[in-house]
């Protein structure tokens, strides 16, 4: 029942000894609910509602000990709810960014450092300003991309990404990318009235929670099409980046010393007139007609030099031979996350996440326009910019298996895939590679529409 209780401040919610974060998510039902019930100095608190909604606030005066037998009361009664008169809730796998309560499993507190100004300090740039400015671009592009298409939200405080109900622990993103395995497969055939993906996709919300609207199927709109897969694919990869700079953390000056870099890449603007003509020439001899991205020119071209990415491939992927220059196009708003690791190999996922006709790997062309249209949408899933970017790779083939359509294992005795245009069921060529030391970044490439 609504209350006219006041609601609760951040720094109240920081100030409880104790807390429970409950949520209940069922299709049928309509649900996407969470109750939160607190601890505090001068009593019982209880937060509920519907999940991205303002939630009502229920305070109670007692004594610590009666306050936390009430949140405990009130916990076990929500999760021990019977269908079909009630669904149960269950409790969030989350962790609250404003809190700073059960810290032992929350893994720590909230980063300090802003996005924007953790890559400007880390990423070397030999004090260029243009690469400064082009560095806080790819951080706020990155935040844009996310924020404006979905409610997860940033701080900018933290540098993080949250659900409204709080950053997503490691494991729940492990458990959820599963979940949305199984989500990606039944979208593929047109299944979304089974009771089997309604209770997937619920069980994938209660670790994901997100505002899905009061409208009766919502995971139908939330799961439209294979695209609304990969959207939720990649709030995984940010909610994982989230959680490991939470975890990660130091608690003090003595640890901070000890904290990994993040970044540790070097970016070089190209000025070596030799290497900005052949690179041109590569870009301009394999372009295609696409009107999409048929007048878009090289701008820039920065050197990459990802020092763990290089020597794994001087080390391992260089043994493996028939090495060539491939173009790897991306978003925008993937840019800053490749820079901080190398290209990745997206963990448990099925083609319908991915995309992904080859199998998993990291995929390349030896066509400049056949790359260059997936970085088109650099603002997100959809819109445009005048600023596209492309990576010119080293990749190290090896022997080369040419199929003659889409597989989802590699044949054994084989080193990388070659997807031929006509031969192979796609219209253009493909390259693909199945380990990470195979491939090696070697220059980032600025496009910008034709006379801009």
């Amino acid at each position: 029942m609504p209350t006219n209780d006041a609601a609760l401040t951040d720094a109240e919610r920081k100030s409880a000894v104790f807390s429970e974060r409950l949520i209940c998510v069922a299709v049928d039902a309509n649900n996407s609910k969470f109750w939160h019930g607190y601890v505090l100095p001068d009593g019982y608190a209880a937060e509920y509602g519907r999940v991205g909604e303002s939630p009502a606030t229920i305070r109670r005066p007692m004594d610590e000990s009666s306050a936390r037998k009430k949140v405990e009361s009130e916990t076990r009664k929500r999760l021990n709810y019977k269908p079909p008169k009630k669904e149960p809730y269950v409790r969030q796998r989350t962790i609250e960014s404003t809190s700073s309560v059960n810290k032992s499993s929350a893994g720590g507190k909230v980063a300090n450092g802003q996005l924007r100004n953790v890559a400007v300090q880390q990423i070397k740039t030999s004090g260029n300003p243009e690469l400064k400015k082009l560095i806080e671009w790819l951080a706020d592009v990155n935040i844009h991309a996310i924020t404006s298409n979905t409610n997860i939200q940033y701080d900018t405080s933290s540098g993080t990404f949250s659900t409204p109900l709080g950053i997503v622990t490691a494991d729940g993103i492990t458990d959820a990318r599963t979940l949305l395995v199984d989500i990606g497969d039944c979208v593929a055939h047109g299944d979304l009235d089974s009771d089997k993906v309604k209770r997937t996709i619920g069980d994938y919300l209660k670790i994901i929670p997100q505002d899905v609207g009061r409208a009766r199927n919502w995971h139908k709109t939330l799961f439209a099409s294979s695209d609304s897969v990969r959207k939720q694919n990649d709030l995984l990869d940010s909610l994982d980046a989230s959680v490991q700079q939470v975890m990660s953390t130091p608690t003090n000056k003595k640890q901070a010393k000890k904290t990994e870099v993040v970044f540790n890449v070097a970016l070089d603007l190209v000025t070596d007139g030799k290497i900005l003509d052949q690179v041109k020439r590569k870009y301009s001899s394999s372009k295609g007609s696409h009107y999409d991205v048929a007048t878009l020119d090289v701008k820039r071209i920065f050197k990459v030099a990802i020092s763990t990415v290089k020597d794994a491939f001087e080390k391992h992927g260089k043994k493996v031979g028939n090495v060539k220059q491939l173009w790897h196009g991306t978003k925008a708003s993937n840019l800053l996350s490749i820079l901080k690791g190398g290209l990745v190999i997206p963990p448990a996922s099925s083609s319908h996440c991915t995309g992904r006709y080859f199998a998993d790997g990291l995929y390349f062309s030896d066509q400049s326009t056949k790359s260059i249209r997936y970085a088109t949408n650099a603002w997100g899933y959809g819109g445009r910019t005048d600023r596209t970017f492309m990576f010119l790779c080293e990749v190290a083939m090896g022997r080369e298996y040419i199929p003659s359509g889409g597989f989802s294992r590699l044949p054994g005795g084989y080193d990388s895939c070659f997807a031929k245009a006509g031969q192979s069921g796609v219209a253009n060529n493909e390259m693909i590679v199945y380990s990470v030391n195979q491939a090696n970044l070697i220059y980032l490439i600025e496009f910008t529409p034709h006379g801009r």
